[in-house]
């Protein structure tokens, strides 16, 4: 007979039950927080693939708003008759390509950070263009097209980040 209140393990030995107190330290198979090695080794590897992916993926979306910057920035001065009405095509590439960019990167990534990096891009780059160089150089001007540009493509970018702007529809007549 045991006494009351000593826990029993399910080890026998010669002289009877073993008092879990005496049990001897170490990982138990039976407990649901226990991991092979092995298994920590896979879950530890498949978490730096996944941060990789997510690192690669944040730098495309960035890369992408740099070039949609800098393209936008030299094909402004292009401006094409629509209507008898001159259309640049940089702030045209500056609104659709940040819109679709930043929509792309909230719904890609399932946040809306994803959908602000392209934005980064873009800003630094447009801000680069627009500064004046000791050269002369000067890309994106502060005149009427260049102000249009800069501004047309920072709202489509804002735009893209308003709250369920890249998420999928949801039924929101079931909110509380």
């Amino acid at each position: 007979m045991r006494e009351p209140g000593t826990a029993v393990t399910r080890r026998a030995s010669p002289a009877g039950p073993v008092p879990a107190a005496a049990a001897p330290a170490g990982p138990v198979p039976d407990r649901p927080d226990h991991r092979e090695p092995a298994a920590t080794e896979r879950t530890s590897a498949a978490g730096l693939r996944a941060g990789l992916l997510v690192a690669a993926v944040g730098l495309s979306l960035v890369a992408l708003g740099a070039v949609l910057g800098t393209v936008g920035a030299f094909l402004n001065d292009v401006a094409p008759r629509v209507l008898g009405v001159g259309v640049p095509v940089g702030t045209v590439l500056a609104v659709v390509g940040n819109l679709g960019a930043g929509l792309l990167g909230s719904r890609g990534t399932g946040s809306r950070l994803g959908g602000g990096l392209p934005a980064l891009g873009w800003f630094t780059v447009v801000g680069l263009l627009g500064t004046l160089r000791a050269e002369g150089d000067l890309v994106v001007t502060g005149d009427g097209r260049g102000v249009t540009f800069i501004v047309a493509g920072a709202l489509a970018a804002a735009a893209a980040l308003l709250p369920g702007a890249g998420s999928p529809r949801a039924d929101h007549s079931k909110r509380p």
